[in-house]
């Protein structure tokens, strides 16, 4: 008697999207067309999560620049780097042909941190300067930050932005306008004041400001 050979079917992994250090999950809201990196998006998040990860009901690509300024400035991780003159911040489009390197162009590649000055036309931020920032120079001087909440810990009183860990349970507090500790959810764009902490892994935080989004 022969034997019946079955053939077992896998399931597809589930699309996913990851926005600093969380992962989402997209097989309900399915990927818009023409998504890449580098872009501005808009989740709506189930409160369910499967398998570890919250899941998108919903989402959308925005359009979002650095608007037109005669002064603009960005400090963060360079997110995607072509050359000294072509790279990202953030997020944000550097055009640096023609900047003033602070200390040279040589250090200058994607997960290093710096701060640009010039001016912003058209979504691009034309640079006047470019900074690389060590960790001691952010020890001395504290970090600005703005962006979207990535994970957040309410038990540990800790959040993610922008791939630093931010800690708010420091006494008295950080100082909260346009909301409370109770409102720190991922996806919830904020500005967040503070300084690197003694052991160099989190940013306490001074100030959280919540923007309207």
């Amino acid at each position: 008697m022969g034997a019946i050979l079955r053939r077992r079917r896998t399931r597809p992994a589930a699309p996913t999207l990851r926005i600093g250090l969380q992962t989402f999950d997209l097989s309900v809201a399915g990927v818009p067309p023409g998504l890449a990196n580098e872009q501005f998006v808009r989740l709506t998040l189930q409160t369910s999560q499967v398998g570890g990860r919250r899941r998108a009901s919903a989402i959308s690509v925005e359009t979002r620049g650095a608007g037109d300024r005669d002064e603009a400035e960005v400090e963060g991780l360079v997110s995607a780097f072509t050359s000294p003159a072509q790279f990202s911040v953030n997020g944000v489009r550097i055009d640096a042909p023609g900047a003033t390197h602070v200390g040279g162009s040589a250090g200058l590649v994607e997960g290093v941190r710096v701060k640009v000055r010039g001016r912003s036309h058209a979504g691009l931020l034309i640079a006047a300067t470019v900074d690389i920032r060590s960790d001691d120079d952010v020890l001395r001087e504290g970090v600005d930050l703005r962006g979207a909440v990535g994970s957040a810990d309410a038990a540990a009183q800790t959040f993610t932005l922008l791939g630093y860990t931010i800690y708010y349970g420091t006494q008295p507090g950080p100082r909260f306008e346009g909301g409370s500790a109770s409102d720190v959810a991922p996806s919830r764009q904020v500005r967040v004041r503070g300084i690197v902490g003694p052991d160099r892994k989190r940013i306490l935080a001074t100030r959280i400001e919540f923007i309207n989004n």
